[in-house]
């Protein structure tokens, strides 16, 4: 059996922040009758962020179009109906006038990969460094085949799991300086150690200027590498917060520096899967209203992929000043925190003056007290 994608992409230019080539693609997938869509998982990641596709095609076709900012379109497909564990998903780096890609389909996976001008990532790098962390992977994943059910359960287990993790991340990270040249390792980096509050932004950026600086420094993923490091080496108490653009949900264009010289600024990293995010919403709407003509603006940034669903928390919530939903550039500016909720507090010179998790302040007490001494 077979299934084939059908890929159109060409490159047009377009401002995103800076000036950036997009990669506008159109592709058809389609599967054979053995595969259960409701188990299949397509995504695309398009330099900024990780895009779910609805797989409900009709007769096992499902069609995809987007836009992308990165050197490659990335193509990620998972197809597990066992559960079994553990499983890596198939990701595919796309290539300008692809045409169709033929995949033959097995029980449990994706395998046996015929691409027309589309790489697959193992070719990319990924086999490569799966050799070369071959001992390392080989004992996670038996540890994983085991032990993933109860990793929650278990405190012994989790410390192990997060042990044996670690050292596949520091191949990881071994890998990437040994193999400097390779744009997948650049890609890797970007992914999974940029944004990631376990590893140091000095250090990352250290190791982006050594390995990677000469060879990358143009290319789109460079400059998102440096963004993110900025923003997570800026948005401290003292520091001046990192500027940003972007449309509110009523497609206003918010730009920060506008407030300079004469407001404060609350800025609110959230999302409608955080629980608490949700539950301090109404310390944020007292805010709103109490210091409504008192100099304050307050700007929401969601990082909900499914705007519908963002929106109708916004009304719910009685959100009433402005919001922002999922814009990767503004969370980048910010270096990406992953900790939410988070909040900062921004005064008229634009210096940042409050920061939720420095202060740790998870119930708001002293932003409300500072806000109070304004």
């Amino acid at each position: 059996m077979k299934f084939r994608i059908a890929l159109s992409v060409f490159l047009v230019s377009a401002l995103c922040g800076a000036s950036n080539a997009q990669i506008k693609f159109n592709t058809e997938i389609i599967f054979p009758s053995s595969v259960e869509l409701s188990k299949l998982s397509i995504e695309y990641n398009d330099g900024f962020k990780i895009i779910p596709f609805n797989t409900n095609g009709k007769n096992n076709i499902i069609k995809i179009s987007g836009i992308c900012y990165s050197t490659h379109p990335v193509l990620i497909i998972s197809y597990n109906p066992e559960n079994n564990l553990p499983f890596y998903p198939k990701r595919y780096f796309l290539k300008p006038n692809s045409s169709l890609t033929y995949y033959k389909n097995s029980k449990n996976n994706l395998d046996s990969v015929e691409l027309i001008n589309a790489v697959d990532a193992s070719n990319m790098g990924e086999k490569k460094f799966n050799e070369f962390a071959k001992k390392e992977k080989r004992e996670f994943d038996r540890f994983l085949s085991i032990n993933a059910k109860y990793i929650n359960d278990s405190v012994s287990i989790y410390q192990k799991f997060i042990e044996l993790s670690s050292l596949v991340q520091r191949k990881k990270l071994n890998f990437i300086k040994d193999n400097s040249k390779l744009y997948y390792s650049l890609w890797l980096f970007k992914e999974e150690f940029v944004s990631n509050t376990d590893y140091n932004a000095d250090s990352l950026l250290k190791i982006y200027n050594q390995y990677f600086l000469s060879k990358f420094s143009s290319t789109f993923e460079a400059k998102q590498i440096l963004s993110i490091l900025n923003g997570r080496l800026n948005s401290f108490i003292g520091r001046p917060s990192p500027l940003f653009s972007s449309k509110d949900i009523n497609g206003d264009m918010i730009d920060l520096s506008a407030f300079r010289g004469n407001k404060y600024v609350l800025l609110n990293f959230w999302a409608t899967w955080c629980v608490p995010c949700v539950a301090e919403m109404p310390i944020l709407d007292s805010i709103y209203r109490q210091y409504l003509n008192k100099e304050i603006v307050i700007i929401s940034i969601s990082q909900d992929r499914n705007r519908e669903k963002c929106l109708k928390a916004i009304q719910k919530l009685k959100m009433n000043w402005i919001n922002i939903i999922n814009d990767p550039v503004v969370e980048g500016a910010y270096g990406n925190n992953p900790s939410l909720p988070q909040v900062y507090l921004i005064d008229k010179s634009g210096n940042i003056i409050y920061s939720r998790t420095e202060k740790e302040d998870y119930d708001l007490k002293k932003l409300l007290l500072l806000i109070q001494q304004l």
